[in-house]
């Protein structure tokens, strides 16, 4: 039998995988270790977690409150899910904080998504590389470790805020493409945003979050002088996305993005790829006004 190896194209997304799962095995085993003492004992707000979880033993599931009144008020999810880790370890220290522990080492795959869903739109040469350091930095940064060993619900919202914006612009990338699983991504992005708003009140101002960091996608210049300003017809205006989903498409030639030897983009182009982009966008109204296509 001759030997069968893996074509070459599929060696960097094995060991890009493998990478990121052994971050992920990293990440809860610093997370776990010593779990119940490092720190010492329940503060109030752990302890209160835990009694209202501890409460629910005993209640058919269509009787539990969806909102807990103690320490001025919190969303239901976290303690639902400390009373499943109860039914495991009891009425302990560790089922208190496990789930934050899991909680703050999933954020780990999350981040690393999240990068993955960026990098073509930040034009980062080394796709893989970049979602890994993304994944590592929960590995080196303090907060984070910290945080996940108490337990409390803003673990869980950290991770799906995280999810959220790595689904939204995972259909966003998408959409353009493969516009038959345009639903699937967003039944996928609307339920992060569903867990999130059951993890902690902060949820409340993720949807002003997209108002800080599309103006710096966003990318707006003269069509005097032979340039041409980016996509001009979806709902995000002229950013980079929207831009670069013409170039997909193949309604805009590559030479249009950015350079992978140059990390600035290439904005000036010949009359055929003009007219090509024109007539395109000259099939939208994403462009009137504009006076690309001059109609």
């Amino acid at each position: 039998m001759k030997n069968q190896t893996l074509p070459a194209w599929r060696r960097p997304r094995i060991l890009f995988v493998a990478v990121a799962l052994l971050l992920t095995l990293l990440a809860l085993c610093i997370r776990l270790y010593q779990i119940d003492s490092v720190p010492a004992g329940l503060f109030y707000d752990e302890a209160v977690e835990g009694l209202d979880a501890y409460a629910l033993s005993g209640l058919p599931f269509w009787r539990w409150p969806i909102f807990f009144t103690a320490i001025n008020g919190r969303e239901p999810l976290y303690v639902y899910l400390v009373h499943a880790a109860q039914t495991i370890w009891g009425p302990t220290i560790v089922a208190v904080r496990v789930v934050s522990a899991t909680a703050g080492a999933l954020m780990t795959p999350a981040l690393i998504w999240l990068a993955w869903e960026l990098a073509p739109f930040l034009n980062v040469r080394n796709r893989h590389r970049f979602a890994l350091w993304a994944g590592a930095s929960s590995l080196a940064l303090l907060w984070p470790q910290m945080i996940s060993r108490l337990g409390q619900r803003i673990s869980l919202f950290g991770l799906f805020e995280v999810l959220v914006f790595a689904a939204l612009w995972h259909a966003i990338s998408r959409s353009a493409k493969h516009a038959k699983t345009q639903a699937p991504q967003t039944v996928t992005f609307g339920s992060f945003l569903g867990f999130l708003s059951v993890c902690w009140p902060g949820w409340r101002f993720t949807p002003t979050l997209p108002c800080g960091f599309c103006p710096s996608y966003c990318y707006r210049q003269p069509l005097s002088g032979g340039y041409v300003g980016r996509g001009a017809c979806t709902p995000l205006g002229n950013c980079d996305c929207c831009w670069r989903s013409f170039v997909d498409s193949g309604a805009a030639p590559a030479s249009f993005c950015a350079s992978p030897r140059s990390p600035q983009p290439a904005h000036r182009t010949d009359q055929r790829a003009r007219s090509r982009l024109a007539d395109a966008l000259g099939k939208c109204q994403g462009c009137a006004g504009h006076g690309l296509c001059g109609r």
